[in-house]
């Protein structure tokens, strides 16, 4: 049981406390376990700190696509002038700050030392303004982004569709950070709301799709794969 959570954690290397603790939470679920209440709150605690990490390492990785607000110059994240390294150190100090939290939560076997929650509290505090500022900041890069017309991707230009980003479904997600679990007594996802989707969805119409030597025919849509 104790492979789960570590073979889960190791499948994304973006998301690892996501999915360990997802791992857990079947095997806890497997044997009817209940965890206590202080577990729970540094579970809350380490995917707290991983979202942190994981949001400022997302803003960096989408930065060379966009622009300076009202220019044509696009951002570079790795240069050494201002603001761009200003604005990369601001991340690298977000993701800093969400890894010793996790890394500080998760090496707990029993409730948190005095001392290592008055670290948590000390990083936290640091990381407020600088997480308001970081969030103000790629708002107004996306809002400019989102007012134009045309952008280039390498050395073409693009035209921009309408309302790019945005959608009508709905979501699964129980919670802004943690949600709830297979053992709650009323867990807050609806599975009406949810269908499947295999590959096949990705195509219509005849066709054959192969993976390596076993072929698997099209079929109509919502209908399983069988090989």
């Amino acid at each position: 049981m104790d492979q789960v959570p570590k073979i889960a954690s190791h499948v994304c290397g973006i998301c690892p406390v996501a999915h360990l603790l997802a791992g857990i939470e079947a095997m806890e679920a497997s044997i009817g376990c209940t965890i206590p209440e202080d577990a729970r709150i540094l579970r809350l605690i380490m995917q707290s700190a991983n979202r942190l990490n994981s949001h400022a390492l997302h803003s960096l990785m989408i930065l060379p696509d966009l622009y300076i607000p009202g220019t044509e110059t696009k951002i570079n994240p790795f240069s050494p002038e201002e603001p761009f390294r200003m604005v990369a150190r601001r991340i690298q100090r977000l993701r800093e700050i969400g890894q010793e939290i996790t890394q500080i939560a998760s090496g707990m076997y029993t409730n948190v030392t005095h001392r290592a929650r008055a670290k948590m509290l000390e990083l936290a505090k640091e990381a407020v303004p600088l997480t308001r500022d970081h969030a103000e900041f790629m708002i107004a890069l996306l809002r400019d982004f989102q007012r134009r017309e045309i952008v280039r991707v390498g050395d073409a230009e693009v035209a921009l569709r309408a309302r790019l980003g945005y959608h009508s479904l709905g979501y699964m997600a129980t919670d802004p950070v943690y949600g709830t679990s297979s053992l709650d007594a009323t867990p807050g996802w609806d599975l009406s709301r949810c269908r499947e989707a295999t590959p096949l969805h990705l195509y219509s119409g005849a066709g054959e799709i192969t993976s390596g030597s076993c072929p698997i025919r099209s079929a109509e849509p919502r209908q399983r794969a069988r090989s």
